[in-house]
């Protein structure tokens, strides 16, 4: 109404190939953060923990027997939500490891909000910058625990 921009579109979903459809675009602020990057860089830079996360394990925790598995190889009940982190998912050396996540471990929340797939966990860290730090909650052999992470700039971006 007043003119502002909120967004850029960048796709559109149509079933007969023209421009009818649902809109779907990137908000301003991440516009404006990209930019900065890109003038300042000379690239856009994105945040990460230092983990592998594979989209096929989402929901997999919701599984009583494989709950059952972890809880007999690990010790402790699992919870029946978070992201679970295969072995060697954590890169040595990542921020993830440097404060104690390792494989086998259950992301619960990043920054308060609840991480329950890997497209939250990703929605979460769109909005960080490298070097910013996040607090990450997470299941680890039977206790929860809580730590600050210092996010790495991911690679090859």
């Amino acid at each position: 109404m007043n003119g502002d921009l909120v967004g850029i579109n960048s796709a559109i979903a149509t079933t007969n190939q023209g421009s009818v459809g649902i809109g779907f675009a990137i908000p301003v602020n991440r516009v404006k953060r990209i930019i900065h990057d890109i003038v300042t860089y000379g690239h856009a830079r994105y945040a990460g923990l230092g983990v592998y996360l594979d989209p096929r394990m989402d929901g997999i925790l919701s599984i009583p027997d494989y709950r059952s598995q972890l809880s007999s190889e690990l010790g402790g009940d699992p919870p029946k939500d978070g992201v679970i982190l295969e072995q060697g998912a954590v890169q040595q050396g990542s921020p993830a490891a440097d404060v104690g996540i390792r494989g086998l471990d259950v992301l619960i929340s990043i920054n308060g909000e609840k991480v329950d797939s890997t497209l939250d966990v990703n929605k979460v860290l769109n909005d960080c910058k490298p070097g910013q730090e996040v607090s990450v909650k997470f299941w680890d052999r039977g206790s929860t625990k809580t730590a600050d992470v210092k996010l790495e700039e991911l690679p090859g971006q």
